[in-house]
Parts: C-alpha cells; structure tokens; sequence
C-alpha cells in the first residue's frame, strides 16, 4: 500500500471512531446496502468543507463528500436522491419543497445539518448554540414530509461544539454526532 492508501485507512478509521450515536429508535442504523430509497438532503452533502477548523493546510482534493460516500456503498444509485434544501445559514429559493419531495419519495431520509468550520473554533463564540434557523425550518418541512407518509428521519450533525437540539432535529429516529471527521467523511 502507498503512503496516501494508508493515510486515507487511517482518516476512515479515525472518522468512524469519533462518531457518536445519540439516538436509534427502532434501530434505523445501520441503513441497508440495497432495495431502499434513501433522500439525503441538507447543505453538506457535497460540501468538501470536511476537516473542521483545526486543518489549516488541508487538500481538500482528497476529500470524500457525504454523497460520493453513499454512492460508493450502495448498490444501485437509482435508489438515492438529494438536495441541498438550504444554506448553512441562508435559504435558497424552493429548497424547502425540493426537500420535501425527496423525503416523501425515500424509505429513510438522511438529513445532514450543522455547522461550517466558520462556526466553531478560536474566535467563533455564539450567543446561542442551536442549530441555524435555516436549518431548523428545513428540518421542520421534511419532518412534516416524513410523518405524512410515515417514514424514518436520520439526523446527521457536523458540528464543533455541544448543539441544542429541539423540534424535529430532536425528535428524529436517528441522531449521529459526526463532528467534523476529515477527508473520509463519506466514508465513514
């Protein structure tokens, strides 16, 4: 194996450990490999800001999106569909009912919420440690989209600090804590 080969082992490895399960009512996790349509919607499913704020020099070309993850783990690609349905902190126009189209079309929704680098670290103190609004109204339309067709909802987090959570962000199915993983974040 080449030294990249091994780094990248080791950043998947490390990614997978550091993850934290908060909640898993009627064991939603691990979601299957194939025959499931799973939405995955939320501002950082393609984003390759992956490695948090304590990456100052990072190469982000090596970087694994959420979606470039899913699509390498499931079998048939048809079977997974995604918007963004907001910004981090700013809506973008429609997002809402994209986001509820997907979620109504899936068997399980993935909804990837939280914070930027920007957000945490030296300097990046907030008054109030919820989720952004945006984010929270996204939240909050595809939880309505879930329950009227009586699907689960799977949060993930990326954040850098303890978060608030309320609402819908609270009460899904399915709550993991992903911090701010590295380069293998799809992978992991």
């Amino acid at each position: 194996a080449t030294m990249i080969q091994e780094h990248d082992a080791l950043a998947r490895h490390a990614a997978r450990k550091s993850l934290v399960l908060l909640k898993n009512d009627g064991a939603i996790l691990p979601l299957k490999k194939c025959c499931q349509k799973i939405g995955v919607i939320g501002w950082w499913i393609n984003s390759k800001d992956l490695d948090g704020v304590g990456v100052v020099w990072g190469n982000r070309s090596h970087g694994v999106t959420l979606m470039e993850g899913l699509r390498g783990a499931v079998q048939n690609q048809s079977l997974l569909r995604a918007t963004k349905g907001s910004g981090a902190d700013e809506e973008i126009k429609g997002g809402l009912e994209k986001a509820a189209a997907v979620a109504t079309w899936a068997d399980v929704v993935i909804l990837a919420l939280g914070e930027t680098s920007l957000h945490s670290g030296e300097s990046r103190s907030r008054t109030e440690i919820t989720i952004p609004e945006v984010q929270q109204d996204l939240a909050e339309a595809v939880a309505k989209a879930v329950q009227k067709v009586g699907k689960p909802m799977i949060i993930l987090l990326k954040n850098g600090r303890a978060l608030e959570l309320r609402g819908a962000v609270k009460d899904a199915g399915a709550i993991m804590v992903t911090w701010f993983p590295g380069k293998q974040t799809g992978h992991a």
